[in-house]
């Protein structure tokens, strides 16, 4: 079977203004210009906490975000918690979108998890700082203060499972939505 030569330009044309465009995209932001930021969030749900956690771009380039971010819970020595994190999409924590983020904007996403209600006497220690890792990343910015300590609860009240945490995908931030 023979391809028009018409279809063949057609489809190298598509792809070379693909690629085009792929390098003219900024690249992805780097932990270093990054400062993590954190503040309450209304709740998802009954007997759950929720938290809107963001990365500031503050590097002098514009850089792009995408995906899940991670978290991990560390101690007052900065030693890593036992944390799982799932990620969480719908409508509650919003698409999965790429974020571009100019100098001084910022990327947020939500944390959420069970509180202590209906563990009786049971608890689950709280972090003191937490690592927070952009998507595509392998190290993080650390976050310390009271923004920082969560307790999060999970499991059932018979097989109770301390750092359970759902993580929604990175927006861009825009003062005044929620």
């Amino acid at each position: 079977m023979r391809v028009p030569a018409t279809a063949v330009a057609l489809a190298l044309g598509t792809l070379v203004g693909a690629a085009a465009s792929i390098a003219d995209a900024p690249p992805s932001c780097a932990v270093w210009s990054l400062r993590a930021w954190g503040s309450p969030h209304p709740g998802i749900g009954p007997r759950t906490i929720s938290w809107r956690y963001g990365f500031l771009n503050i590097g002098s380039q514009t850089c792009t975000i995408r995906g899940f971010p991670s978290v991990t819970m560390l101690d007052d020595s900065g030693r890593p918690m036992p944390t799982i994190v799932r990620r969480t999409g719908g409508p509650a924590y919003g698409p999965v979108q790429p974020i571009t983020l100019r100098k001084r904007k910022s990327a947020w996403f939500i944390v959420s998890y069970a509180d202590q209600a209906g563990y009786e006497y049971d608890f689950c220690p709280a972090s003191a700082q937490l690592r927070l890792t952009p998507p595509g990343d392998r190290h993080g910015v650390v976050l310390r203060g009271a923004q920082a300590r969560i307790a999060p609860y999970g499991g059932t009240a018979r097989d109770l499972r301390c750092g359970i945490v759902n993580v929604g995908p990175v927006h861009l931030y825009n003062p005044g939505s929620y």
